[in-house]
Formats: C-alpha cells, sequence, structure tokens
C-alpha cells in the first residue's frame, strides 16, 4: 500500500494457485515485485496533471494523542514508549 494526502494505492502480485512458488524469496518478495510498480504507477501520476496528485506531506491532526517524532527516542530505547526527556539520567531503557 502506498498513500499521499489525496490517494490510496495497493498493488498485490501473487498466484491464485498456492502451488505456485518462486524459487526463492528474493523475487516474490513485495519490495522486488509490488514496489517497483508502485513506483511506475506513481511517477504516472505525478506526470498527469490533470489527476491533481497531492506531493504535499499529510497535515497532522490536531487530536493526535500519540508522540511520532522519532527523532525524541533514543536509539537504544528498548521498550520504545519512553521520549528522550521522561529518561531520568543514568536509567538505561
Amino acid at each position: 500500500m502506498g498513500m499521499v494526502p489525496n490517494l490510496v494505492t495497493g498493488i498485490w502480485v501473487g498466484a491464485e494457485d498456492r502451488a505456485a512458488h518462486f524459487a526463492t524469496i528474493t523475487y516474490g518478495q513485495g519490495a522486488a515485485m509490488a514496489l517497483p510498480m508502485w513506483g511506475m504507477y506513481m511517477k504516472s501520476c505525478y506526470e498527469d496533471e490533470t489527476l491533481n496528485v497531492s506531493k504535499a506531506d499529510f497535515e497532522r491532526p490536531s487530536n493526535l494523542s500519540i508522540a511520532v517524532d522519532c527523532a525524541n527516542y533514543d536509539d537504544d530505547n528498548s521498550d520504545g514508549d519512553t521520549p528522550k526527556e521522561e529518561v531520568p539520567d543514568g536509567l538505561e531503557l
């Protein structure tokens, strides 16, 4: 799935027959198969100005109740929930 503020697009690759398999996951996983297709699709969407596909950032919701700025968290923050400013000096998470 890929999204911009005014467009959501999903690309699915696969086979209906469960017996169909790739020899390795290298070629069958999404980054190798679906991502290049999505990139070509989005490039063509952006090139067609009549579609008016947004290139803007998402608006931050005014009622957001969770922290979303990863820069505020330590790299070694094992619980992933405690912002840097809330970690007491000398305490390791």
